[in-house]
């Protein structure tokens, strides 16, 4: 789920597919979140919408940061000219 096949590896729907696939769950949740977090509001999605969509974008955000921060000590940082920031 965290990456796009090769050209050559996958047919042009599978391609599409994986592509909406990442943007739906790694894409979307971050500024759905902010969007709820700077004007307090989303966009309407029914009577129980609200509360669910930002749940599941709060808890989308939450497990890509934990994998990052996971994997953040498998890179060689010894040369790099910046800090990273946590």
């Amino acid at each position: 789920m965290g990456s796009l096949d090769l050209k050559d590896a996958a047919s042009g729907d599978r391609i599409w597919g994986d592509l909406w696939l990442l943007l739906a769950v790694q894409g979307l949740p971050v500024p759905i979140v902010l969007c709820y977090l700077l004007f307090g509001s989303l966009p309407p999605v029914g009577v129980f919408g609200h509360f669910w969509l930002l749940g599941l974008n709060v808890f989308l955000v939450a497990v890509r940061e934990a994998l990052c921060l996971a994997i953040a000590p498998s890179y060689d940082t010894t040369r790099a000219s910046a800090k990273l920031v946590f």
